[in-house]
């Protein structure tokens, strides 16, 4: 009796689901990245979790915290109430003194929302164009023009039909190449030879790189070019706004921008419509995920980024959990799990993923 006693207490103590108490995880409510409904969570964080979760074989449930883009859930992390932290969780100096992060799992970016501006698109095309095949013709010109007076000061002694005189000379060759495309009589000078022969291979590569750059302007995306704010530079030149506080007015005002400072996302959208900021500080996440649900043709993302912000997951200080869920996205990014995750929820947004 003793005996089987022990053995179902060794069976009992040796079982997981009694052995392993389930993970707290402490969730952010930020979409896309955590998003509540009812008594579930979902979103690119919450949808990240579940497959690292998988790869840990390691029970667990969702605990909100509250107080999305602050300190606070932090110190859940430092007085052990939760054992990870997930959601749109950047790491600054002060959250470094109360918890360890992961890897990256999602590189997010400060960028501007305005309206596109196709006037300016066709303007700036033009002159981007003109600048970039002129600048090739330039070159042709020049090598061209080298090309042809040693043409004549070598050949002339071998060729009757050049004449000995300068002008007559040059134009002579001159009106052989356009006419004909080509010098029509064999070079007998070894130098004559070689300047064909260079010619012919400058030439050539000259037209790849005309064709090259003609495509490369007639594939050049539209929307991407209506942008107003296409550097810095325009960005010094205007009002912009942003939600009060948040990472993105910080970094406006750091960056010596007149920011004015708004309540929401969707205070931005109808202070843009009404023409009382020229641009809208966001993140890429926030706008692509807004975009998806209000869809808005005249409003573009800006090309260029004003700031980088990762994403990472977070656990207390110490914690040896931290080096197993870095193990199980190391193992996701080679499956591109975070990218198929990231289509879910954000159209243009998925490449942030592709860490």
């Amino acid at each position: 009796m003793r005996f089987l006693f022990s053995l179902l207490l060794v069976i009992i103590c040796g079982t997981p689901a009694y052995s392993v108490d389930p993970l707290k995880v402490g969730v952010v409510v930020d979409a896309p990245f955590v998003m509540k409904n009812g008594a579930t969570f979902t979103g690119i964080a919450v949808d990240l979790w579940n497959e690292v979760a998988q790869g840990l074989e390691r029970p667990y449930q969702f605990v909100e915290v509250c107080c999305a883009d602050i300190d606070k859930p932090f110190e859940t992390l430092k007085r052990n109430e939760v054992d990870v932290l997930v959601g749109a969780l950047s790491v600054s100096s002060n959250r470094y003194q109360m918890a360890d992060f992961t890897l990256t799992t999602y590189l997010d970016k400060i960028i501007v929302l305005a309206h596109l501006d196709y006037f300016h698109t066709v303007l700036s095309f033009l002159k981007t164009f003109f600048i970039s095949i002129g600048g090739i013709l330039s070159i042709f010109i020049i090598i061209f023009f080298i090309y042809i007076h040693l043409l004549w000061y070598y050949e002339r002694p071998y060729a009757k039909s050049i004449p000995d005189n300068y002008k007559q000379g040059i134009s002579h060759i001159f009106w052989h190449h356009i006419v004909s495309g080509r010098y029509s009589e064999v070079p007998r000078s070894f130098v004559g030879k070689m300047l064909i022969l260079c010619q012919r291979a400058i030439f050539y590569i000259i037209l790849i790189m005309l064709n090259a750059t003609l495509i490369s302007f007639l594939t050049v995306s539209l929307s991407r070019s209506a942008h107003p704010f296409q550097s810095f530079s325009d960005l010094q030149k205007h009002k912009v706004g942003a939600i009060k506080d948040s990472k993105p007015y910080k970094a406006g005002i750091e960056a010596g921008l007149k920011v004015i400072p708004l309540n929401s996302l969707e205070a931005g959208v109808k202070a843009l419509e009404e023409k009382k900021i020229d641009g809208y500080l966001a993140s890429y996440s926030d706008v692509d995920f807004y975009l998806k649900e209000n869809p808005n043709p005249s409003l573009g993302i800006s090309n260029f980024e004003l700031k980088q912000d990762p994403y990472v997951f977070a656990t207390p200080r110490g914690s040896p959990l931290s080096r197993e869920i870095n193990t199980q996205i190391l193992k996701l990014r080679s499956k591109n799990i975070p990218e198929k995750i990231c289509k879910e929820y954000l159209p243009s947004g998925v490449k942030n993923c592709q860490l």
